[in-house]
């Protein structure tokens, strides 16, 4: 990292991004993929290894993180991002579609609600919907 990370209590959405990126990019890396198919096995082992390069990125970028976030979030919310992202790719990886949507369900969380947080988030950067 070439800038110096200054966080506050507005970077949360960012923070919590990056984790979540470095989760899944580490995970990616590192799929079992010993028991497909023999002619799968060398795209298995392509894909896995175009997550490398972005998971030693968002590691740089966490690392940098790291003294902030225990200063501006405390050590609790750290904690707390590294199950929630760890769940979230355990959820995605072990578990079919529709459970992990159930899952959803049960939490309270409606699509709309969804699919209206991320059109908000889409018309403030400008983004049509396609």
């Amino acid at each position: 990292m070439k800038s110096k990370i200054k966080l506050s209590a507005q970077d949360k959405g960012l923070v919590s991004m990056w984790w979540l990126h470095e989760i899944v990019a580490h995970g990616v890396k590192n799929i079992d993929y010993s028991d497909a198919p023999e002619d799968k096995k060398e795209m298995y082992e392509e894909l896995c290894a175009l997550a490398s390069p972005a998971h030693l990125v968002a590691r740089e970028v966490n690392d940098a993180f790291n003294e902030e976030i225990n200063k501006v979030f405390g050590e609790d919310y750290q904690s707390l991002l590294a199950d929630v992202s760890i769940a979230i790719v355990t959820l995605l990886n072990d578990f079919r579609p529709e459970q992990v949507k159930k899952i959803i369900r049960a939490a309270g969380i409606t699509d709309k609600q969804i699919f209206n947080t991320l059109a908000k988030k889409d018309s403030k950067d400008g983004k049509t919907k396609n």
